[in-house]
């Protein structure tokens, strides 16, 4: 009788930690899909705005395009930002669901011709 209770308890415990398993693996696909899925424009757009203040205040009718989603998964998404008889500027500003703080200048990619 003894066997039979301490398997039926090792049973729940077990069952239990398959459980969380199971949680903890749709936590890290939601995330994951959360950041490829959901738009971060409205994010980006008001982030690239305050960087346009600190960094351009002179620019007074600035124009801000910043894009829909994390192409890279770096957290970051990629926004132009201009202004009348003034120069292009290209910046990356955070997602949605990230961590990362403020915009920063874009980092170039550079493509090797022989996709070395």
């Amino acid at each position: 009788m003894r066997y039979n209770k301490a398997r039926q308890n090792g049973s729940l415990i077990e069952g239990m930690i398959i459980i969380i398993i199971i949680l903890i693996f749709f936590v890290i696909i939601g995330g994951t899909c959360a950041t490829r899925f959901v738009s971060s424009k409205e994010k980006a757009t008001a982030a690239a705005m305050q960087y346009r203040e600190t960094f351009h205040p002179e620019w007074t009718n600035a124009a801000v395009m910043c894009q829909d989603y994390d192409t890279d998964g770096n957290g970051y998404v990629t926004c132009t930002i201009g202004s009348q008889g003034q120069r292009p500027e290209s910046i990356e500003c955070p997602t949605r669901f990230s961590f990362n703080s403020g915009c920063r200048a874009a980092r170039n990619t550079f493509i090797s011709p022989n996709n070395e």
